[in-house]
C-alpha cells in the first residue's frame, strides 16, 4: 500500500469483519471453537495491520498528499475571484478535515507500543491540521474580501434599480389612493433588500436614506393631488353655485 487510506480501508474492513464474526457466534448451532479462531485470526491481522499503519504514517510519505493538496487548494482559494470559485476549494477543505478527524480517532485506538512511534504520528497529523486550519482562515478571509467587494456592487445595482422604481411608481401615481398602493409596493421592495443587505452596516444609512425619500417624495406627491383634487372640486362647486345662482336671471 502506497497511501493512508488504503491502510484505514483494510482496518475498517477488518473491524466489520470481527463485528460479523462476534454477531454470527450467537447464532444456534454455529460450531463456536471455528468461529472463535476466526476471531482470533482477525484480532492478530487487526494488531499486525495496526502496527504497519502505525509505521507507515511515521514515514514522511504518508501525510504527504495532504501537504500536496492544501498547497493547491491554497492556491486555487487565493486566485479565485469570485465567492462561487471559493466554495469548491473550502469545500475539500472540509472533507480533509473530516479525513483527519478519522484518522486521529483510528491513531487513538491503534494498539502501537513503541511510545517514541505514537508521538511522532500524534505530531505530523497535529501539524497537518495546524496547516489545515492556517489555509481555511485564509480562505476565509478571502471569501470575506471578495464577498464585501460583490455585495457593494451588488447592493450599488439594487439602489439604481430601486430609483428606477421609484421614478415609474410616481407616474403611476395619479391619485392619492394610488400613491398608497406605489409606496406600500415600494416599501415591500425596500424591506427585501434590507433583508438582503442590512446585516452589513455600511449599507444601513443609505438604506434608511432611501425610505426617507420615498416617505417624502410619496408624501409630497399626494398632498400635491389632494390639493389639485380640492381646487378641481372648489372650481366644480363655484361654477355650479354660478349656474344655480343665474337661473333667477
Amino acid at each position: 500500500w502506497s497511501t493512508i487510506d488504503e491502510y484505514v480501508a483494510a482496518l475498517t474492513q477488518l473491524g466489520e469483519l470481527r463485528g460479523q464474526l462476534m454477531a454470527t457466534r450467537d447464532l444456534r448451532y454455529v460450531d463456536q471453537s471455528a468461529i472463535d479462531a476466526m476471531v482470533t485470526a482477525t484480532t492478530e491481522a487487526q494488531a499486525d495491520v495496526s502496527q504497519r499503519t502505525a509505521g507507515f504514517v511515521a514515514t514522511d510519505a504518508a501525510l504527504q498528499p495532504y501537504t500536496d493538496q492544501l498547497q493547491s487548494l491554497d492556491q486555487a482559494a487565493q486566485a479565485a475571484s469570485t465567492v462561487v470559485q471559493l466554495a469548491e476549494p473550502l469545500a475539500q477543505m472540509a472533507q480533509m478535515a473530516v479525513a483527519l478527524d478519522m484518522l486521529s480517532e483510528l491513531m487513538g485506538s491503534l494498539k502501537i507500543d513503541d511510545a517514541t512511534q505514537r508521538t511522532q504520528v500524534v505530531d505530523r497529523i497535529s501539524a497537518i491540521y495546524a496547516r489545515l486550519n492556517q489555509v481555511r482562515a485564509r480562505a476565509e478571509q478571502r471569501k470575506s474580501g471578495l464577498g464585501s467587494n460583490e455585495n457593494v456592487a451588488q447592493f450599488a445595482a439594487q439602489l439604481a434599480l430601486f430609483s428606477q422604481s421609484i421614478v415609474s411608481a410616481l407616474n403611476l401615481a395619479q391619485t392619492p389612493e394610488k400613491c398608497d398602493e406605489q409606496l406600500a409596493r415600494l416599501l415591500v421592495q425596500l424591506e427585501e433588500i434590507e433583508s438582503q443587505f442590512g446585516e452589513h452596516e455600511q449599507f444601513l444609512g443609505d438604506i434608511m436614506a432611501k425610505r426617507e425619500e420615498v416617505l417624502e417624495t410619496f408624501e409630497a406627491r399626494k398632498q400635491s393631488l389632494q390639493d389639485e383634487r380640492q381646487r378641481r372640486a372648489q372650481g366644480v362647486l363655484d361654477a355650479a353655485l354660478r349656474i344655480v345662482q343665474g337661473l333667477p336671471k
